[in-house]
């Protein structure tokens, strides 16, 4: 634990460095509100707009009016979490983000002890504990040198994958593709209609795809699916471990393309050969464009599918100037590379709720959170979102609050995976994975391998290539990579 301890000084120490260099250590001003009557919340600007938080905070002061619960919303929050959080009187109390590196933070003791917030009852007489998933509560949990406590709330639960444009498949009689098979043969029915692009330049014609490489690993939400049916969510928890029962001595063999990567190469195999050797059912430009460029791409018409998450209606409509779309347009379930078992990875699995130490009013804080179960609360963050859902269980809902989410056909499409399918994440929870997260999991050092593919039409970047040179690399590195993580 020494060892442990001392690298993660030096990690956080160089957390609040970046973090104080990129925002100059100000937060413009301190608390928005202030004294022990209040909390301050600090949550992600992006991708779920700003009204859910705005209602919840509205709808909780009607219940409380004494209460003084500020939110605000930050696109940098990352950049200003440490320093906020070593602070004996920080300028906010609760962080919501995604990449909320919670566990450095409750070994250094910066974070509040939650077990008080998941021992208490909600209004229908569950616990907090209760309104999460069996995931959600058991990947909360952390031993930060005082035994296993709650030291983080879940966010969110979502999905991903292909959305498609839902008008267009209707009017052209495309079918949906159940199988790969099905898709492969859709893209070039696509392809070989040469259908016109409505109000589009002369000769232009409709492709499958249109996609960005500012958002390549949105292509991750599709291969991901097909990885789980090809392999089963047991052998990728197992590989997770990273050889755990010998001490990871051997926790590279985890990247083995003939063995426990076998899947994974075969399913990015599935995307390579679909998408990187057909440059032609991607706008050509795919490799080489903006987000925004492929949103508008998509919204008109130029392209009958993209690969994208729950929070594409909301950032479409964004890219739209606020408008309505114009179109339907659902989240297709993957098509099956394998058997009929379908899986759903959790995209946003990771987003957090935490708690500063010196957070200024605990009792509120926990009530705070804990409101943010409520059935009403529910409903509202995935209607204001417009396809979020947060990481409660919503099966408990009346039948009419679940109609009303389901009147959405997209929000229904996003609720239909994450309620039929077997979800999985790919988090782990062992030290050699979240201490070097940018480097083990699941792609080595997060290097993506879309983009060049694609710019390569199929002639680099192959699966051979990249597997063995993962496996390569981690073999060469583990022990460092161990010594690193203070594990030897």
């Amino acid at each position: 634990m020494k060892a442990f301890k001392s690298i993660l000084l030096v990690l956080a120490a160089a957390i609040a460095a970046t973090s104080l260099a990129a925002c100059g250590g100000d937060n413009e001003g301190g608390r928005p509100t202030g004294g022990n009557g209040s909390i301050v919340i600090k949550y992600y600007d992006g991708g779920y707009g700003r009204e859910w938080a705005d209602d919840l905070a509205s709808r909780y002061k009607t219940i409380h009016p004494d209460a003084d619960v500020t939110m605000e919303a930050d696109l940098e929050i990352l950049g200003t979490m440490t320093s906020a959080l070593q602070s004996e009187d920080p300028d906010y109390d609760i962080f919501i983000s995604h990449d909320i590196t919670w566990q450095y933070y409750a070994l250094e003791g910066y974070l509040a002890n939650l077990d008080a917030l998941y021992a208490k009852k909600l209004s229908d007489g569950r616990t907090f504990a209760d309104a999460l998933s069996p995931a959600n509560r058991e990947y909360s949990k952390f031993d930060a040198g005082e035994g296993e406590h709650y030291y983080k709330v879940n966010w969110t639960q979502g999905a991903g994958g292909l959305i498609y444009n839902v008008d267009m498949f209707e009017e052209y009689g495309w079918e949906v593709p159940e199988t790969y098979d099905d898709l492969k043969n859709l893209c070039a029915q696509i392809v070989s209609e040469a259908r016109p692009v409505k109000g589009g330049m002369g000769g232009q014609t409709v492709v499958p795809f249109t996609w960005t490489n500012e958002n390549e690993y949105l292509w991750d939400y599709v291969v991901f699916e097909w990885w789980a049916q090809l392999a089963g969510t047991e052998k990728i928890s197992q590989l997770l471990q990273y050889d755990k029962a010998n001490n990871y001595t051997n926790g590279f063999e985890s990247f083995n393309p003939d063995t426990n990567y076998k899947e994974f190469k075969q399913a990015y195999q599935y995307w390579y050969d679909l998408v990187a050797k057909n440059p032609n059912y991607s706008v050509s430009a795919s490799n080489a464009q903006t987000k925004l460029a492929a949103q508008g791409q998509f919204l008109r018409g130029e392209a009958a599918m993209m690969p994208y998450s729950h929070w594409a209606y909301y950032e479409l409509k964004k890219a739209n100037g606020g408008d309505d779309i114009g179109f339907e347009v659902n989240l297709m379930e993957t098509p099956l590379v394998k058997g009929t078992q379908r899986y759903n990875y959790l995209v946003g699995f990771g987003d957090s709720i935490v708690v500063s130490k010196y957070c200024h009013n605990m009792d509120l804080a926990i009530d705070f959170i804990s409101f943010m179960a409520e059935p009403e609360s529910l409903v509202s963050f995935t209607e204001k979102s417009q396809g979020a859902f947060s990481a409660f269980d919503y099966s408990v809902l009346p039948a009419e609050q679940l109609a009303r989410l389901n009147s959405n056909p997209f929000v229904a499409s996003v609720n239909k995976k994450l309620t039929t399918e077997t979800n999985f994440n790919l988090y782990s929870n062992e030290p050699i994975a979240y201490l070097t997260s940018a480097t083990v999991q699941p792609w080595l050092a997060n290097k993506y391998h879309y983009v060049p593919a694609f710019a390569g039409k199929g002639t680099t970047d192959n699966p051979d290539d990249v597997f063995a040179e993962m496996y390569s690399t981690a073999k060469a590195n583990w022990r460092s990579w161990l010594y690193n993580a203070g594990l030897v």
